[in-house]
């Protein structure tokens, strides 16, 4: 019995095609087989109204609102919003860091190489610990 697609060669009594018939068959169907669907995303996770961020980390009081702008905008931070709180409103996260910089706040972005300074009242308290018990030896 031969092929019926190609009827040169010879196959047995249970196939129709040959094995190189079927072959050109499942590549052709392969070939010609729409493209999977992409997956959809979620839109939730878009960000579709941009970066603003009321940092409370580096606000100040309602007096200061004013001194603060200008020490943004002269260390490069350029004119940031605030709030009625005195929150300052950032548009973007390198804004921010620079801000966070220029105002001395650490953030975890700082890197190994910066070495913390004691600030505000700390050195004042580890001088009076020292005299506390240096008094009571």
């Amino acid at each position: 019995m031969n092929c019926t697609r190609c009827e040169e060669r010879e196959v047995s009594s249970d196939q129709e095609l040959c094995d190189h018939c079927l072959m050109m068959t499942h590549t052709f169907a392969s070939l010609s087989a729409k493209p999977a669907p992409a997956p959809k995303r979620n839109r939730r996770s878009r960000n579709r109204g941009g970066y603003k961020h009321a940092s409370t980390s580096l606000a100040c009081d309602r007096e200061q609102i004013a001194e603060q702008r200008e020490v943004l905008y002269r260390s490069g931070v350029g004119d940031v919003e605030h709030t009625k709180s005195g929150q300052p409103i950032f548009t973007s996260d390198g804004q921010f860091q620079k801000a966070a910089k220029a105002l001395g706040l650490k953030t975890g972005r700082d890197g190994y190489d910066n070495v913390r300074r004691a600030t505000g009242r700390e050195p004042e308290r580890r001088k009076q610990a020292v005299i506390a018990k240096w008094a009571s030896m």
